[in-house]
C-alpha cells in the first residue's frame, strides 16, 4: 500500500530537556538515513497545541516520543501525547517510546507514570541503553517499521524527480479504487551504472569480462564433453573439431571462428574442408563470423569443395572473410539480416532478384576484385552504410542505392571503373 503521509517520523519531546542535545542529534541521524522527519524547533507557550501541529502528527507514519524527566510537566507535551495515541488507535500510527534519563520501572513522578503507561504497553521492551547504542536501535526500529510502507527511495537520485512525480500522479493517492502500475527498468542503463556494460567511442556496446566469462561458463555447462551439443562455440580448437568432423548440432545459436588463431596451431597444416550442408544442420544460428588474418605467414583456408546448400533464415550477422564461392546460395534469405560482411572474398555477385532486406543496416564488400554487380537494394529501407573499397571490377551501381532514405555512408575508394554516380538520397 502506498501512503499519502507527509512525514515518516514525528518527534515529540520536551524542549528544555533534549532540544539542544539528544533530540537534535537524533534528528540529524534520521536525516542521514533520508527519513523525512518533522521536528518543531520553536519554543511554545500555552496549553493547547496548534491545529497545524495536530495536522503534522496526523500526517506522520511513526511518532517517536522522547520521555525525559520534565516531559510530563508540560501540558503541551501531554497534548501531543494524547493526539499521538489517538492517531495510533484510529489510523494505526506506529509509536516508539524512548526513555531518556528516566527508568521506566522506577517512575516516581505521578504525571510521568500516568502518561508513560499507555506508551509502555505499545512495546514489551522499551528502549533503555547508552546514547550511542540508543541512536542505532531507534534508527533500526524506525527503518524496520517503515519498510513495508511507503519510503522515499528516490531522494538523492539526480534527475529522477520528474519521473517520480509522473508515477505518483498515476497512483492516484487517496483514491479508493484499486490501481495496478507496471514498472519497466531499462537492461541496458542499469548495467551502464554498474560499469558492466559500456558504450565505446564508436557507439558500440562493450561488456565487462566478468559478464563474458559468466555467459561462457553457462554455455560450457550445457555439454561439458560434447562441443557439438552446445548452443554457442567460440574457442577455435572446438570450432575446428566440430566443423572438421561434422559434429554440428541444431542447438547452435552463434558460431565464431577466427582463423588467425587456428593458423597459429602447429597441428593445423591443411585447409578446413566443410560439407555443403554444414549450415543446414544449424537452423538456429543467428551470428556467424569467420575471420582471417591475411598477413599471417601460414596459409590456411576454409574451403567448400561441394558448394553450399543454404544459410539459415534466422541469420542476423554474416561475416565471412575469405568466402570462396562466387555468390551466396540461390535460396539465401536475408530477411533477418542486420549486417553483411563478405570482404576479402571471391564473390562476383551477391544474389539474383530482389531480397526482403527490411532489417539490413550495413553492407561491407571491401577488397572484392571480382565483384561485377550490386543487386537491387530497394527493399533495404534501413540501410545506413555501404563500403565497396577496392572493388576494381565494379563498373556501375544499381540505381536503388542512391535513393535509399537512411543511407549516410557510401564508400567507393579505388573503385576506378565507376565513371558516373547520380545521387538522389537526401541523407547522403
Amino acid at each position: 500500500m502506498v501512503s499519502s503521509k507527509k512525514y515518516e517520523v514525528f518527534l515529540s519531546f520536551r524542549g528544555e530537556d533534549t532540544r539542544t542535545n539528544f533530540t537534535s542529534h537524533l534528528h540529524e541521524a534520521l536525516k542521514k538515513k533520508e527519513v523525512e522527519t518533522f521536528i518543531d524547533y520553536e519554543l511554545r507557550k500555552g496549553d493547547e497545541i496548534s491545529p497545524a501541529l495536530i495536522q503534522d502528527i496526523e500526517n506522520s507514519l511513526v511518532s517517536i516520543v522522547i520521555l525525559s524527566p520534565n516531559y510530563a510537566s508540560s501540558k503541551w507535551c501531554l497534548e501531543e501525547r494524547s493526539k499521538i495515541l489517538e492517531c495510533r488507535k484510529k489510523q494505526g500510527q506506529m509509536v516508539i517510546p524512548v526513555f531518556y534519563n528516566v527508568d521506566p520501572s522506577h517512575v516516581r513522578n505521578q504525571k510521568l507514570e500516568a502518561m508513560s503507561k499507555p506508551l509502555q504497553n505499545i512495546r514489551e521492551n522499551p528502549i533503555t541503553t547508552t546514547e550511542s547504542e540508543l541512536f542505532k536501535e531507534i534508527i533500526g526500529d524506525v527503518l524496520q517499521k517503515l519498510t513495508p510502507n511507503y519510503r522515499n527511495q528516490h531522494k538523492g537520485l539526480v534527475g529522477i524527480e520528474e519521473s517520480y512525480e509522473q508515477i505518483e500522479s498515476l497512483l492516484k493517492i487517496g483514491s479508493t479504487k484499486v490501481i495496478t502500475i507496471g514498472l519497466w527498468v531499462s537492461g541496458i542503463e542499469v548495467l551502464l551504472d554498474k560499469a558492466l556494460i559500456t558504450i565505446s567511442n564508436y557507439n558500440e556496446i562493450e561488456m565487462h569480462d566478468l559478464i563474458q566469462q559468466m555467459g561462457q561458463e553457462i554455455v560450457y555447462q550445457e555439454s561439458i564433453k560434447d562441443h557439438g551439443r552446445r548452443s554457442r562455440l567460440w574457442k577455435h580448437d572446438e570450432v575446428y573439431e566440430v566443423l572438421k568432423y561434422n559434429k554440428v548440432s541444431g542447438k547452435f545459436n552463434d558460431l565464431f571462428m577466427e582463423l588467425m588463431m587456428l593458423k597459429n596451431l602447429d597441428t593445423l597444416t591443411e585447409d578446413l574442408c566443410l560439407s555443403s550442408d554444414f549450415l543446414a544442420k544449424m537452423p538456429n544460428v543467428r551470428f556467424l563470423k569467420i575471420h582471417t588474418e591475411h598477413w599471417s605467414r601460414n596459409k590456411f583456408n576454409v574451403s567448400l569443395p561441394h558448394g553450399l546448400e543454404s544459410f539459415t533464415y534466422k541469420l542476423r550477422y554474416l561475416g565471412w572473410e575469405g568466402f570462396c564461392l562466387e555468390s551466396l546460395p540461390s535460396n539465401f534469405c536475408a530477411k533477418q539480416l542486420v549486417k553483411l560482411d563478405l570482404s576479402l572474398t571471391k564473390v562476383k555477385r551477391l544474389w539474383d532478384g530482389v531480397q526482403d532486406l527490411s532489417n539490413l543496416k550495413t553492407i561491407l564488400l571491401d577488397d572484392l576484385p571480382e565483384l561485377v554487380e550490386i543487386p537491387d537494394l530497394s527493399m533495404a529501407r534501413k540501410l545506413e552504410r555501404i563500403s565497396l573499397k577496392y572493388c576494381i571490377s565494379l563498373r556501375e551501381l544499381h540505381p536503388s542505392i542512391t535513393s535509399l532514405p537512411k543511407l549516410t555512408a557510401l564508400v567507393l575508394y579505388r573503385c576506378s571503373k565507376i565513371d558516373i554516380l547520380k545521387v538522389h538520397s537526401k541523407s547522403l
